[in-house]
């Protein structure tokens, strides 16, 4: 595969991660204000918090919606044009945002964050793109690598992107979406220019939910790693919700919090994690990072000021980072090379859930309780550590256990 091919997949996945990043920060301080004009004008969803879940986890069902078409449509048409398509819609989506974000009509908001779901649902083809244009294993891995790291580097960027381009008023508060918009033409036109003239594509397996599911080993994994997922996607809403409200924070510091949880992300994997390999097994690892993040959450209960949450913050960057990697590890570990592909688009469709219904969770438990998400985070980390308990003799079988 060409480097200018991969340096195109790696723009593209960078575009469709920062679009997800971007909202929390803008949207959090806006919506929560007692005086904001963003309101549902036919009053079905009247509480704040409840109506900033609806915002933020719209984008988690397109994402979802998207995959279940996605792989299929990619066989039909080829992986070549589903990546356009599904940037169209994205880039239409972002203009959408940015315009109806300018003009303060909340439901037209959801609508088009629907649509940039559906258009960031392409992002996931990407690792099957690779598998199909790279022979050489070890620059699969290397390439895969890459495109993990931008996934990473998003959780520190894309918090930034928005509260440092979003204008003061009027048609300059959608400036973040417009620049993703044009960001996602440049990289049609990357794509377009860098895309092998001939490719072969893999077939793929005709392997439903059901089939894939029907493996308890894969079973347990997926339901451990949906609730891990769950957990933390609950926290980019439950704490940018809790700060507004309890100390009255600004888009600028939600940025700063989200950046410095990148970068402790970001070098977690880089040095704790191989750290972590040589000591412990793969679901050794996972059930402790469930534990970590039992404590790390229960934790933010003990924070009384903006600065004491970077604490707690810093131990459930180290313990998630930790169980997202070995959670992934397992997988690929679990299943013969040939159906990896499936239990990737698989664990994609449960982060897609995730991140729709994290949204409407935290958001309506935070109208009943300002710590009930809280609680609520840290009874799914629990969960989670029991069922990987009592899967562990379906993993001991497993290579690199």
């Amino acid at each position: 595969m060409k480097k200018s091919t991969l340096l195109a997949y790696l723009f593209y996945s960078l575009v469709n991660y920062l679009a997800f990043f971007v909202v929390i920060p803008l949207f959090t301080p806006e919506i929560l204000d007692p005086s904001s004009p963003y309101r549902d004008p036919l009053n079905l969803i009247v509480d704040p918090t409840t109506l900033l879940g609806v915002v933020l986890g719209i984008y988690g069902l397109g994402l979802f919606s998207g995959s279940l078409v996605l792989g299929r449509w990619s066989d039909r048409f080829g992986k070549k044009w589903a990546l356009k398509i599904t940037m169209i819609l994205f880039i239409l989506g972002n203009l959408g945002v940015g315009y109806f974000f300018s003009i303060e009509n909340v439901w037209m908001l959801v609508f088009f964050r629907f649509v940039t779901g559906l258009g960031s649902s392409g992002a996931q083809l990407l690792y099957n793109a690779i598998d199909d244009l790279e022979s050489d294993q070890k620059k699969k891995v290397r390439a895969i690598g890459y495109l993990v790291g931008v996934s990473l580097f998003a959780t520190v960027a894309g918090p930034v992107f928005g509260p440092f381009f979003v204008g003061n008023q009027g048609f300059f508060l959608g400036t973040p979406f417009y620049l993703l918009a044009l960001m996602g033409g440049a990289s049609l036109l990357f794509l377009e220019k860098t895309w092998p003239k001939k490719s072969e594509e893999a077939k793929a397996l005709d392997d439903n939910l059901i089939t894939i599911l029907s493996n308890p080993k894969i079973l347990f994994l997926a339901a451990t790693f949906f609730l891990m997922i769950l957990n933390i996607e609950s926290l980019f809403i439950a704490i940018p919700i809790l700060m507004v409200m309890a100390f009255q924070v600004t888009h600028s510091w939600i940025a700063l919090f989200f950046a410095y949880g990148g970068l402790v992300a970001v070098l977690t994997g880089s040095l704790i994690i191989p750290w972590v390999g040589r000591f412990f097994s793969l679901r050794l690892a996972y059930f402790f990072s469930f534990i970590g993040l039992i404590f790390a959450t229960l934790a933010f209960l003990l924070a009384s000021t903006p600065e004491e949450v970077f604490v707690p913050f810093t131990l459930f960057a180290i313990f998630g980072s930790i169980a997202l990697f070995n959670g992934n590890e397992l997988a690929l570990a679990l299943v013969e090379k040939k159906n990896s592909g499936a239990v990737r688009g698989v664990l994609g469709s449960l982060i897609a859930i995730a991140i729709f219904a994290s949204s409407l969770l935290m958001g309506y438990s935070a109208s009943i309780n300002l710590l009930l998400p809280i609680l609520a985070m840290a009874l799914m980390a629990v969960l989670g550590t029991f069922l990987t308990l009592a899967g562990f003799h379906l993993f001991k079988a497993t290579k690199g256990n």
